[in-house]
């Protein structure tokens, strides 16, 4: 049986797209498995989709089914893994760097989350299953167990962070509590979910689970507009003491880059400093500090996605599309007026 056929007979299997009863999230179980899942191009995975959309009520626009196709295939990430014969394969990453000797602690075993897994993040977090599907699609978030409790984790250059899947609080060896579990070193900038050479918008925000609010705010601007945003990445950045390397502020410099920085002093602090880094390689960077909370808090106050970046990709499209080689160091009004408020 050839792929494009188990591919069919599995999305028979699945429920659904049915309006008020998780319909949105069924057709993004249906794209995300048939292009990531089965690894079947978004142009011949179209067909697949069209023949689910008949059980959808109300029928999905082709126009709405090629967004889809398009966000799951634009995220990188592993490919095939319903092609197996186990549905719920271990990730094959490489071993970060050991512990310090005095935390003798190991990684644990990390998998692919299932479908109830990822459902059980997104409400602890408060987004859609489809933003939490697109960081496991990217490699950066996966689920296995942490002090004896289920977990989910989030890993990248040089480090690994454990939170518990219930959304409870960790219980410390001094008798403390703790939201997260790090398991390494800090070292490094952040965890990156949708970047590549071709990407010319980066959002920036503070803490690891900070990427997975970024994320949603991405797909939530993609469904008001209905378009896909192309070339758009996002970096949680987790460095306290606002160090950004060369090389990550050079590539950062040619890119259009947005800091949303947490309220409180620390937040500001952080964000200033990795913009100094990225004007000091010769690009800038709008910083946009919450007035309370971060990006999450914002996301669950409103249904939508901020109206400041639907503008700011709006306004970097158009300056794009006008100028393919845009000088880095060159801001528009609005850009100086934030930067202005953020000192």
């Amino acid at each position: 049986m050839d792929v494009i056929e188990r591919a069919r007979r599995y999305l028979a299997k699945l429920p659904p797209s049915i309006q008020g009863a998780g319909g949105e999230n069924a057709l993004h179980k249906a794209c995300f498995s048939t292009v990531a899942g089965f690894d079947i191009p978004p142009d011949e995975a179209f067909p697949l989709i069209a023949e689910y959309n008949q059980r959808s009520a109300p029928l999905w626009s082709d126009n709405s089914v090629r967004v889809k196709l398009s966000g799951v295939n634009r995220f990188p990430g592993e490919r095939g893994f319903l092609l197996g014969e186990e549905s719920r394969e271990r990730i094959n990453r490489p071993t970060p760097a050991p512990p310090p000797p005095k935390s003798p602690r190991l990684r644990p075993e990390t998998f692919i989350p299932n479908d109830t897994e990822i459902a059980q993040i997104a409400r602890v977090r408060g987004i859609s299953p489809a933003a939490v599907s697109l960081a496991v699609a990217n490699g950066v978030l996966s689920v296995g167990t942490n002090r004896e409790l289920p977990a989910y984790f989030l890993h990248g250059p040089g480090i690994f962070q454990a939170k518990r899947l219930d959304g409870g609080k960790w219980q410390l060896r001094d008798g403390g509590e703790s939201k997260v579990d790090t398991y390494f070193p800090v070292k490094g900038f952040g965890i990156r979910c949708g970047i590549n050479k071709d990407t010319k918008v980066v959002i920036i925000t503070e803490g690891l689970v900070g990427l997975l609010e970024a994320v949603e705010a991405v797909l939530r601007a993609e469904d008001e507009s209905g378009e896909c945003w192309e070339g758009v990445g996002v970096i949680a950045a987790y460095s306290k003491a606002s160090v950004l390397s060369n090389k990550n502020a050079t590539y950062l410099s040619t890119r259009h880059v947005m800091i949303l920085a947490d309220a409180g002093e620390p937040g500001l602090k952080a964000a200033k400093g990795w913009r100094r880094a990225i004007k000091t390689a010769g690009g800038s960077a709008r910083i946009r500090q919450f007035v309370e909370g971060d990006l999450g808090d914002e996301l669950k106050r409103s249904p939508g996605c901020p109206d400041y970046l639907t503008e700011f990709y709006r306004n970097t499209k158009m300056r794009t599309s006008t100028n393919p080689t845009p000088t880095p160091t060159q801001r528009t009004p609005h850009e100086t007026h934030d930067d202005r408020n953020s000192r």
